[in-house]
């Protein structure tokens, strides 16, 4: 799983420093346990009472790793979770129209992490959108299934359709509207004490073309990266 929190018009030595303070303010509030390494290779972390859950932090340039990464050539931030596959295994295909219990409260242990990272960070970044690994996957194998943001739509302060999680900053949530994004038919929605809103699309992170995703990119007005092959 891979979140990106984008940076446009930052330099490489901002970007960096944007690191480094991330770094200080989670210490300052006992926020995680750090594993710190060298930010040329990354900020790893965990927090307390997560057990292998953690994440690594790696300020990119804007030179994307086109085999792995699915963000557009700007500064950006990439987390990586790092147990995903543990994550992963706590339900099976058998089990996907009855997940709850553990699994749930894992993926909200995620959504929770991201938006604790999300908090310590400043600034704050242009726009903050998570995706699965399967999500990743049809971005760089399906054809037609497009990035949630590109130039264009982050210069019109908007996305190219919804991805699995997606922190949206005051200026594209005035695009949308708030009470709008909080109506979204999506597992998740939250109105966070900046003036951003969370959205979390669902809770199945093994699944990304499920039968809702139409429905909500339609409620905002937008196509869904599967709509060509409907």
């Amino acid at each position: 799983m891979y979140i990106y929190y984008l940076y446009p018009e930052t330099t490489e030595t901002e970007l960096s420093e944007i690191a480094s303070n991330l770094q200080t303010s989670l210490e300052a509030n006992q926020a995680s346990h750090l594993e710190i390494e060298d930010l040329d290779e990354g900020l790893n972390f965990g927090f307390e009472g997560w057990g292998n859950l953690k994440a690594s932090i790696y300020p990119k340039d804007g030179t994307t790793d086109t085999l792995r990464d699915a963000v557009i050539d700007i500064p950006h931030l990439k987390q990586r979770i790092k147990e995903y596959d543990c994550i992963k295994s706590r339900v099976s295909d058998s089990d996907i129209d009855n997940i709850e219990g553990e699994y749930v409260d894992r993926i909200s242990d995620v959504v929770e992490l991201i938006e604790r990272v999300y908090n310590e960070l400043a600034p704050k970044p242009a726009v903050t959108y998570g995706l699965t690994d399967a999500e990743q996957k049809c971005i760089h194998e399906m054809e037609g299934y497009g990035l949630p943001v590109t130039e264009d739509s982050l210069a019109a302060a908007e996305l190219a359709h919804l991805p699995w999680l997606v922190i949206l900053p005051p200026e594209i949530v005035t695009t949308y509207g708030r009470e709008r994004l909080l109506e979204t038919p999506v597992w998740k929605t939250k109105a966070l004490d900046d003036g951003s809103v969370l959205l979390v699309s669902h809770v199945d992170i093994l699944h990304q073309l499920d039968s809702s995703m139409s429905e909500r990119n339609e409620h905002l007005g937008m196509e869904s990266p599967i709509s060509h092959m409907l």
